[in-house]
């Protein structure tokens, strides 16, 4: 890695080795979350294909534009999280999980007092978590994890990219999949497949009075929704029970005997 030439190629052979890293923990992991992308941007292809933008008040018009943009970033963290670039995958998450509240906010406020302050440049969008919660009580619990275990690393998370053995330290500019017997990467995966699918959630309940909704919710009497089961409710549970398990069988120990990112499995 003498030359940026040598440093470039390495840096791309450690993601084009983490794309083609096969394991079944890995597959079934990613699979699940695959399920839970699926279905929140096949809701929001559906709304798309049923409304007409340009005939949106500018409220909902945002909002749409707002939810787009989280589609796209949902996707990118998926594809750092198979990069292996975990940290990466949860802070964009991150910030899509407050754009996506931003939208529940705008939405839910009935004053439209949020999106005035937000067209003016003067609504703190972090802020926008707290009132969406009142909606989706989940979009609180998973900032939280997002916020306290990825994007403020904890003592336990920050040897990700450094093993010292004996006298040799390794750089791990791409940290390997596979590390930490997978419990950190499926502590992310599961959370951005819940995150994936409220967003799927918040598309159609945004929409729904223009669009009926077809993967999360059904309308029953004077347009009320209720929840339905999808495929997404099903790979999230999966993921959770394997979380439980990864859990139960790995217990470190506190405080740990060797610095993080000492020795070579750690």
């Amino acid at each position: 890695m003498d030359t940026p030439e040598k440093l470039r190629e390495t840096i791309e052979r450690g993601i084009t080795s983490n794309l083609d890293f096969k394991d079944p923990r890995n597959d079934f992991l990613l699979e699940r979350l695959w399920i839970s992308l699926f279905e929140a941007t096949s809701a929001l292809r559906h709304v798309t294909s049923k409304i007409s933008p340009d005939k949106l008040p500018d409220k909902e018009f945002d909002c749409l534009l707002v939810l787009t943009n989280c589609i796209v970033d949902a996707h990118a963290s998926h594809q750092s999280l198979r990069a292996g670039f975990h940290r990466a995958a949860a802070i964009t998450s991150r910030g899509m999980l407050e754009n996506m509240a931003l939208a529940v906010a705008i939405k839910g406020d009935e004053t439209d007092d949020v999106f005035r302050q937000y067209m003016a440049g003067e609504y703190n969008i972090p802020k926008a978590v707290t009132p969406a919660t009142k909606f989706f009580k989940e979009i609180g619990v998973i900032y939280g994890v997002l916020s306290s275990k990825f994007a403020h690393e904890p003592h336990e998370s920050i040897g990700r990219a450094f093993i010292q053995d004996g006298n040799t330290t390794t750089l791990l500019l791409v940290p390997p999949i596979g590390r930490n017997e997978f419990l950190v990467q499926y502590v992310l995966g599961l959370h951005l497949a819940m995150l994936s699918s409220t967003l799927g959630h918040v598309i159609e309940w945004t929409f729904a009075n223009s669009v009926n909704p077809v993967v999360y919710w059904e309308k029953v009497k004077a347009g009320e929704l209720l929840s339905k089961k999808n495929l997404s409710t099903k790979a999230i549970l999966e993921l959770s029970a394997k979380v439980e398990e990864l859990v139960k069988d790995k217990t470190p120990e506190h405080p740990p005997k060797n610095k993080p990112g000492s020795g070579c499995d750690s």
